[in-house]
């Protein structure tokens, strides 16, 4: 799959979970009722988070089409970059469908996951002052796309 197809379908999945969240019902505060304390402070997150590096994982259980489908692409950052508000995270990449679009976002630092748009979670594999590694993994049960993210702050 070349990347222009790839960076088409990640932004129609990125649009289709932002109308999600559009039409969503109910309160998009991280606070988490079940278990109080578990939501991350969002200070942590807020900035602009430059991209350096995109890697994307393609992998499938149908023998017949692992030699075509089964492997990896890295692309760079280019200037891109996420920016975290107390309530929103934009997007800041010209090459995307959804650049400059804000949406609500939560945190929950104890599950370790940000969740995008209400549906689009994210596992946070390393979060410092100034470095920020997101990991999102989607599967249909015979194709997985891991999508592992990079970011420096500013």
């Amino acid at each position: 799959m070349n990347k222009k197809y790839f960076n088409l379908i990640f932004s129609a999945l990125f649009l289709a979970a932002i109308s999600l969240a559009m039409t969503s019902c109910g309160d998009d505060d991280d606070d988490d009722v079940e278990n109080p304390g578990n939501s991350g402070t969002k200070s942590e997150l807020a900035g602009k988070w430059y991209v350096d590096v995109t890697t994307t994982a393609y992998t499938t259980s149908i023998p017949e089409a692992q030699d075509y489908y089964n492997h990896e692409e890295t692309e760079y950052g280019n200037g891109a970059y996420w920016e975290f508000t107390d309530t929103k995270v934009t997007v800041h990449d010209p090459n995307d469908l959804a650049n400059n679009t804000s949406v609500k976002y939560s945190y929950n630092k104890a599950k370790r996951t940000i969740t995008i748009a209400g549906s689009l979670v994210y596992t946070v594999e390393e979060l410092t002052d100034d470095e920020m590694c997101l990991k999102n993994t989607t599967s249909n049960g015979n194709f997985t796309t891991t999508t592992t993210i990079e970011f420096t702050k500013d």
